[in-house]
Order: structure tokens, then sequence, then C-alpha cells
């Protein structure tokens, strides 16, 4: 008997069993720890770190900023996108390429050498690729830390020239060098960047701006108990005012820097 790409026919008590891929990834997607909110057609699960509800995915899109930016036809690139939630977005927007980019979620995860606080271990490209096969997706995946020396040369080796549109939520004030991680940005986009970055500067107790063990929860002192909209723990690297990363993003090369307040997040849409 022929086998059908992704069925399987089995034949038990003279009944015919259908099991198909797809309703083998769903079955894993009851199990699996997801970062960021899982939803295909009726299947609905939220992230454990990004705990929305069906009824808040608008208003997180729209927070992220790119709920008013036109995709259709564009070729769009999501900068730290973990298990993709924003790439199959876009891709539902018209996108016509789409590049989902991480690098320290999907090379490590959340191992025991680099924990995350009450997670368990999980493989954020893992849950990515089954995803993409659930959803038909034809986003193209690219494991690159943007702070890189490599990152701009493996961008252009996807072959599209440079990104229409590029979004990066939650990235740099990770990245020990921001600064070389916007001027990569700069240096692949063709249209607009957007960033998303939080201002945690009221939640730190002694005012740094910088804490270097960001992984670490006896390394630093930030105040833990205070949980934001999304469901994220402040443990962050950079702490900076939105004006200052609005002025490290002009010293990067973007031509205009606009802000858009999202109370302790910060929208920059600038444009090359």
């Amino acid at each position: 008997m022929l086998v059908s790409p992704g069925m399987l026919e089995l034949t038990q008590a003279r009944r015919p069993i259908m099991i198909t891929i797809d309703s083998t990834i769903r079955e894993l997607l009851q199990y699996v720890q997801a970062y960021q909110p899982i939803q295909v057609d009726a299947f609905y699960k939220p992230g454990w770190w990004v705990q929305l509800s069906e009824a808040d995915q608008l208003n997180y899109i729209r927070d992220l900023d790119l709920l008013d930016v036109d995709l259709q036809g564009r070729s769009f690139m999501d900068i730290g996108c973990a298990e993709g939630y924003v790439c199959f977005y876009a891709e539902q927007k018209g996108a016509r390429l789409v590049v989902a980019c991480d690098g320290h979620g999907w090379k490590y995860g959340t191992t025991a050498a680099n924990p995350w606080p009450t997670t368990n271990p999980q493989n954020m490209m893992l849950v990515f690729e089954l995803l993409r096969l659930l959803k038909r997706s034809s986003a193209v995946r690219l494991v690159q830390d943007v702070e890189s020396p490599d990152f701009v040369d493996s961008v252009r080796r996807i072959g599209t020239g440079k990104i229409d549109i590029v979004n990066c939520a939650g990235v740099l004030y990770h990245n020990y060098n921001p600064v070389a991680a916007m001027r990569n940005i700069f240096e692949v986009t063709g249209e607009r960047a957007i960033f998303s970055i939080p201002d945690f500067r009221d939640l730190q107790k002694d005012g740094r701006a910088f804490t270097p063990f960001h992984n670490r929860l006896e390394a630093n002192d930030f105040n833990y108990d205070a949980v934001l909209r999304y469901g994220q723990a402040n443990h962050r690297i950079w702490n900076l005012a939105p004006e200052e990363w609005a002025s490290m993003l002009r010293f990067a090369g973007f031509r205009t820097v606009d802000t858009h307040s999202r109370g302790l997040v910060t929208a920059f849409q600038c444009t090359v």
C-alpha cells in the first residue's frame, strides 16, 4: 500500500486509524513549553514567558508597533524570534519573505548553564520547526547573534538583498555591545527597523546602567517581584533611558528615529 506524504494508515480491529503529521505535532504541542503563545486554527496555548490570552494578542502586536506596518509584498525579518510568533503573523499579513532569526535562544535554549527563572529546559528552535510544519510556513531560519561580526554576511547569504522591514523586540538590552547590533541591523535594513526596548530604571535598586550577569539571579539586584505585563521577570543587562537608546540608534546610522511609549516598553521606528 502506498502511503501519501503526511499520512499513515493503520488497521486495528478492522477499523482504519488515520495518523497524520499534523495530528502528531498537535499532540506534541500539548506537552511542550513555549516561550510565546501558540495558536494554529482552533488550537491555542499561552506561552510561559509571553503569557497572552487570545484576546490580548492584538494588543501585543500593537505594543510592538507592528499593527500599522504594511507587510504586504515586503521582506521581513524578526530578530530574537524565539518560536516565531511574529514571523507567522508577518506571513499572515502577506510578507513575501520572512526570515526568522535567533541566536542565544536557538543555540542554547534554557539549559542548566543558561537558566531562566521558574522554567524547565526547552528548545525554541524545535518548537519553531514544529509550528513551521503545522502552519505550512515558508519562513527562512537564520541562527545568528545580531551583534556578531558575521551577522551581515549571514543575512546577505540568504540572497534577497536587504530586508525591507526588520523587527527587533526585547533583544538589544541583552547584548553586551548594543551599538554593534544596531549597526548590523542598519546594514541589512532596506526601509525601516522597529525596536522594542523596556525601561527598567524604576526597578533597579542602585540605579546602575549595566548589570552583567543577566542569567544568574544571585548576581544582580533587580527586583524580581516586579512582574511586567506579559509575565517577564526583569533580569537584564542594559538599563538605559529611551532617549539614550534613540541617540545610539541615530549614531548607528538610522536617518529618523520616532519613539512611541507603551508603558514600560518604548518602540522605536527607524528609517534608513
